[in-house]
């Protein structure tokens, strides 16, 4: 019998510094972008729900359990600023010295068309994005085996849209990542992580402008792939649940890991995988 997996999942931490908007666009002498509006949203509202305090609680709490390796499925800034990015690598630079962190990109790291052409979250945490550096195959997948047994699949959907709009996109290359997955993969445990939710709970809606695009095509290739897991954030809520109860897929979100302190959607996720039993469980920090 091989050695369980312990995987943690957090999402949307949101990191911020009160200075950086106005120096940034000091910087670079733009009068009005769309990050402008990002922050009289965090000002207005968003500031609320994203106290600092929380977030270094969680962090704290991470370094206090085990694990093997830490996904986070993006948001780690709020505007897509080196400057956030610093902070944000910072904070999470001893998680990165205590084990294995794996990320994806979420639309706040891709928030303008300039982020997204330097990407710097790609940049900042490199070694946090392991997928095409060591590829199993020759394909377009970004898969990360986590052992023989057990590989990672990331979907990276995040990219920049316009003023009101967080809605990312598709990949178009899902059949050529099937493709992939049923030659080499077909018999293992497949986690997927992807910053924007597949399917929702029953009683969870979301607009028009902050979902992800072909949905339909996302939920069909997870299904078809036979994914275990999918791992998500995008929505500030916790969750899991199964959308098909024939199929082994469960969608986990832990998009509410630095909004809530307590109540139905705190805490993150653990996921032990093994052999014999796979156990998933929320915990609070």
């Amino acid at each position: 019998m091989t050695n369980p997996i312990v995987l943690v999942h957090i999402s949307d931490i949101h990191f911020v510094n009160d200075q950086t908007l106005l120096r940034g666009l000091r910087e670079n002498g733009r009068f009005f972008t769309k990050q402008h509006l990002g922050w009289l949203n965090y000002n207005l509202r968003r500031r609320h729900h994203f106290e600092a305090t929380l977030k270094y609680r969680l962090l704290s709490r991470l370094n206090e359990i085990d694990w093997d390796y830490l996904v986070i499925s993006g948001d780690l800034t709020t505007l897509s600023l080196d400057r956030e990015f610093r902070k944000a690598r910072d904070a999470i630079a001893p998680l990165i010295q205590k084990g294995n962190v794996l990320l994806t990109a979420g639309n706040h790291d891709r928030y303008t068309r300039e982020s997204a052409g330097t990407d710097p979250i790609r940049t900042f945490f490199s070694d946090c994005w392991p997928y095409n550096r060591n590829p199993t195959h020759q394909s377009e997948a970004n898969i990360y085996e986590l052992d023989d047994n057990t590989i990672l699949l990331e979907l990276d959907m995040a990219t920049p849209r316009n003023f009101f709009s967080s809605r990312g996109k598709t990949l178009n290359n899902l059949e050529s990542i099937e493709n992939t997955l049923k030659k080499y993969h077909k018999n293992k445990v497949k986690v997927a992580i992807g910053h924007y939710p597949a399917f929702l709970p029953p009683d969870e809606h979301e607009g028009y402008f902050h979902e992800i695009p072909k949905k339909k095509e996302l939920q069909q290739f997870l299904l078809r792939c036979e994914i275990d897991f999918y791992l998500h954030g995008h929505i500030h809520k916790s969750w899991m649940f199964k959308p098909d109860e024939e199929a082994d897929l469960l969608c986990i979100n832990s998009g509410g890991c630095c909004r809530y302190l307590e109540g139905e959607w705190a805490g993150f996720h653990r996921i032990e995988i093994n052999s014999e039993k796979t156990t998933v469980e929320r915990i609070l920090i």
